[in-house]
């Protein structure tokens, strides 16, 4: 399998996003302090951050004998993140119709109490929407986060950096 080491990763990344999402449920992120939520709802990143630092160390050490460029970081990272996306997405429909089915609800209303016309309200908050703006962020966030990743875990050979 080509991508064998991407793949092993994101069932970890994957893993560690559920534990992040299990997080915000029981502390009370979904319900009791939503407000809080709508303002850290995206730091996915914390999770996410130490799977892809040793995933891109463990293929600079393992497979690639010592050696990684700035760019094979950025990819692997990368493609650990777009591996796991379908699985993350999976686990926020089946969270959303289990433990968090009132989340929508009480963002609209907080949002409506907080000045935003219903009806956009409804628009925004929602399972669909949600999901893209899942896909976008968790995409985008992987790639920043895999770019420093490798600035610090790059290491080239001597006599490539001539």
């Amino acid at each position: 399998m080509k991508f064998k080491h991407e793949f092993h990763w994101a069932l970890y990344l994957t893993l560690a996003s559920a534990v992040w999402l299990l997080i915000a449920n029981f502390s009370g992120l979904h319900s009791d302090w939503i407000e809080i939520h709508l303002l850290t709802g995206d730091l996915w990143f914390v999770p996410a951050l130490p799977v892809i630092w040793m995933s891109v160390k463990k293929l600079r050490d393992g497979e690639n004998e010592g050696l990684l460029s700035f760019w094979q970081g950025v990819q692997s990272g990368t493609l650990v993140v777009v591996m796991a996306l379908p699985l993350i997405l999976i686990l926020h429909v089946i969270y959303y119709y289990t433990l968090g089915d009132m989340y929508f609800d009480l963002a609209i209303v907080l949002s409506v109490d907080r000045g935003m016309d219903p009806t956009e309200a409804q628009m925004y908050f929602n399972l669909p929407v949600q999901l893209i703006r899942k896909t976008f962020s968790i995409v985008a966030a992987g790639f920043i986060l895999s770019m420093f990743v490798s600035m610090f875990l790059k290491k080239q050979d001597d006599d490539d950096e001539m």
